[in-house]
Formats: C-alpha cells, sequence, structure tokens
C-alpha cells in the first residue's frame, strides 16, 4: 500500500472523526522503521519493554530485540552478540531475558538486553517460536514440535515429554500446576513439568492452526484461525467466545488482569473484559498494514508489525463498554448516542456502537446517497446499555454493495443520529 494511499485514507477518515475520538487512539512511536522490519513478539516488566523483530533491512544477523525503558515512548536496537535471522518469542524471568529466534536457538541476556549470548546447548530443533517461565524451569517450543526445558538458566536443554503429535509448537503457557502446548494438531496440557502430556481438545475445532494461549486468573484461552476458546477447568472443556470480533482469523492473544486482547486479521485488535462473551474493537489510530504481534505492560497495550511501527495506547483508554442487564446503573449511558463507525473508511467490515440509556424501541438502518435503504442493521427493543453491530457491506439480500459513501441512522425513542460510512473497493 502506497504512502499517498495510506496519507488519502487518513484525511478522508479525519472528516468524520470528531476532537475526542482522535485523542483516544494508539499512537506511533519513534522505533526504527524499515520496510523490511518485522516485530513478532513482546514481552515486559515494569517500565522496560521489549519488541523482538527481523531486521534484515540494516543488519547482517537480522534478529534483534527493541529495547524501552519508559513504557515504549523510545527505542533502541539492541543486537549485540545475536547472530539469527528472526527474534519470534521473548520471555523474562527476574532480571534474565530469553530470546527464541529462527535457525538460532535460544539467546540469553543477563543485562535488559544490551548484550546477548548463545544459549541453546543440547537443543537439536533451532527455530523457537514459544517460550515459557515458571519457578526456574524455561520451556521452549520448536517449529519441528519439541519441547526442549531447561533448568540452569538456559545453559543446556533437554528434550522433554511424551504424547506430544509432533506437530510445531506455536505457543507455550503456565497455568496452575499445568503447562499447555499450542500446535498445528489441537492444545495439549502437561501436568508433570512437560515429562508427559495429553490432548486436551474437548469443544476445540479440529483444526487449530497455530493455537495462541493466553491466561487470566483461573482461566485460559486460545485462538486460531477458527476464533477464541474459553476454558475455566485447566483445558477439559473449551467454549467458542469469538461472537463480536471483527474477524475469526485469531493471530495473537494477550491479558492484562481481566482483560483479553486478540490480535485478528492481521490489523484489528479486540478486548474483552468478560472472559469474551463481548468484545469491543479497539482499532482508533492503528493504521499500519499489517499488524503482526501484541503485548502489554501494566500501564499500556503495544502493536507491532510491518515496516518496524511499533504503537502503543494506554490500557485506561480500552476498558470494553459493553454492559449486560443487571450491572450498575452508573455504568449506563447518560444519553442515547451513535458513535462513529470504525474502522472508516472500511473494506468489507465495519463495526457500529450505539449507548440507549434506558430500554427503547429502536432502529439501526444503512441508506445510500439516494436514501434507499440499503441495509436494517438492528429492529426492535433493546435494553440500556451499549451495543455493537457488524456490517459486512451486504444488502437485505446478503449481495455485496459497491464502494461510495453510505448514511447509517440511529433512531431511539425522540433521539435521530446519522453518521457517513466510507465503503472503498
Amino acid at each position: 500500500m502506497s504512502k499517498k494511499f495510506v496519507t488519502f485514507v487518513l484525511a478522508l477518515a479525519g472528516l468524520f472523526l470528531t476532537s475526542s475520538e482522535i485523542r483516544a487512539q494508539w499512537v506511533l512511536t519513534n522505533a526504527p522503521e524499515g520496510d523490511w522490519i518485522y516485530v513478532y513478539a513482546f514481552a515486559a516488566s515494569g517500565s522496560r519493554v521489549f519488541a523482538g523483530a527481523d531486521t534484515s533491512a540494516f543488519a547482517d544477523s537480522g534478529g534483534t530485540v527493541f529495547v524501552s525503558t519508559d513504557y515504549g515512548a523510545n527505542w533502541t536496537n539492541s543486537s549485540a552478540g545475536m547472530v539469527s535471522a528472526e527474534v519470534l518469542a521473548l520471555a523474562i524471568n527476574d532480571t534474565n531475558i530469553y530470546a527464541g529466534t529462527r535457525n538460532g536457538g535460544v539467546y540469553l541476556s543477563t543485562d535488559n538486553a544490551a548484550t546477548w549470548t548463545h544459549a541453546s546447548t543440547g537443543m537439536s530443533d533451532s527455530t523457537i517460536m514459544a517460550l515459557a517461565v515458571s519457578d526456574g524451569m524455561i520451556f521452549a517450543g520448536t517449529a519441528g514440535g519439541r519441547v526442549y526445558l531447561s533448568t540452569d538458566n538456559a545453559a543446556t536443554w533437554n528434550a522433554i515429554g511424551t504424547g506430544l503429535p509432533g506437530a510445531g509448537i506455536s505457543a507455550l503457557a503456565i497455568h496452575g500446576a499445568g503447562v499447555f502446548a499450542g500446535t498445528s494438531d489441537g492444545v495439549y496440557l502437561s501436568t508433570d513439568s512437560g515429562s508427559t502430556w495429553m490432548a486436551v481438545n474437548n469443544g476445540l475445532p479440529n483444526t487449530l492452526w497455530g493455537a495462541r494461549l493466553a491466561t487470566s486468573g483461573t482461566n485460559i484461552f486460545a485462538g486460531s484461525y477458527g476464533g477464541v476458546f474459553f476454558s475455566a477447568d485447566s483445558g477439559a472443556n473449551w467454549t467458542d467466545v469469538s461472537v463480536g470480533l471483527p474477524d475469526l482469523g485469531v493471530l495473537d492473544l494477550t491479558t492484562s488482569g481481566s482483560h483479553v486482547f486478540a490480535l485478528t486479521n492481521w490489523r484489528s485488535v479486540s478486548v474483552s473484559a468478560d472472559s469474551g462473551a463481548n468484545w469491543e474493537l479497539v482499532n482508533e489510530g492503528l493504521i499500519d498494514t499489517v499488524v503482526l504481534a501484541i503485548g502489554v505492560s501494566d500501564t499500556f497495550a503495544y502493536a507491532g508489525g510491518a515496516s518496524g511501527s511499533l504503537w502503543r495506547r494506554p490500557l485506561a483508554q480500552m476498558a470494553p463498554t459493553v454492559v449486560s442487564v443487571g450491572e450498575p446503573a452508573a455504568s449506563l449511558p447518560l444519553s442515547f448516542s451513535l458513535h462513529q463507525n470504525y474502522p472508516n473508511p472500511f473494506n468489507p467490515v465495519t463495526i457500529l456502537r450505539y449507548g440507549l440509556p434506558e430500554a427503547a424501541d429502536m432502529r439501526l438502518t444503512v441508506y445510500d446517497l439516494r436514501g434507499r435503504e440499503v441495509a436494517r442493521l438492528a429492529d426492535g427493543r433493546q435494553e440500556a446499555g451499549y451495543h455493537q453491530v457488524v456490517w459486512r457491506a451486504l444488502d437485505q439480500r446478503g449481495r455485496p454493495v459497491p464502494g461510495g459513501l453510505y448514511l447509517a441512522r440511529l433512531s431511539a425513542a425522540d433521539y435521530t443520529r446519522t453518521i457517513k460510512m466510507v465503503l472503498l473497493k
């Protein structure tokens, strides 16, 4: 996508955004940008944030870790001692930082990523897709389907485990006394520090390509191209909680307290505060054409993508506003409202959010510029609260509509508001 096109889209979108919406958004930080730089992983400890990347555009080795000491406001490139094409995974244990690389095994830093030493003795698989740390044990999952364990701070590694399918390990997560492994053949659990593994796929789709994992309290989440799935019983049973996501192609998951963040479709970040029952798209300002990874610190969320772009946004801006019946009245909207759709411009999916301070008969309709009704997105009585609906640029008969300017109108009680939406094709 050309820079001129991106500039045009931003200018057009700005016509329809209020100043308050512009302020509450992702902000591009000052990471070194380049056409062939890709950010694949995040780890954070307090104000220190680390981003694993491939910087082949300006480094012979390619692999590096971007380091920030101020919550991601500023970044420096750190690769001294690292010889690898890409950094695919990161993990932190006290003052030690571990980097999993493509074709280079594991690297260790004991000085906040200023320098790195190769730490892969005992490994026969050299592409490390996932890392996890717990009680002095470091687990590494490989593209070849093996899991390695180190108990001496990455000085030596041993291949462990029976029962794994031999499929590539895309994610590892520590959950209570168990270790979970996400693979292209489902999710596996070990309760004996990785010695033996068993499949825990009840409720998961048959094909779970590139499963990602994240934990929050007693809950664990698995994401893949089939959506997001939730388990409250250590993986014994899974429930599909994908309703409300803008796309089912889940590329990354991360958690902050009770909040779960999902990256879908290479660019859309959604958040849920109720174990996936409701999702809210929090993509304002995130304009990179490709986002490859998301992460969190105790204050900010981070997004990294192609062209070396690193974005951040305060967590406080992204608490979902979706509420359910029975919540305290203080959490309800103070007035009727229809928010600007996001993304805008869009192709072909956009999300519209609206608020009802009281139960009301309402209608949300899309019109073309001639005033003809194109689609009716919601119609009937709805309870008080915040609501959202997805429009996939289809008409009443389910046929794609042409590109152009459309109007969305919310009518509820005595309230009416119309917004402009731009469909790019």
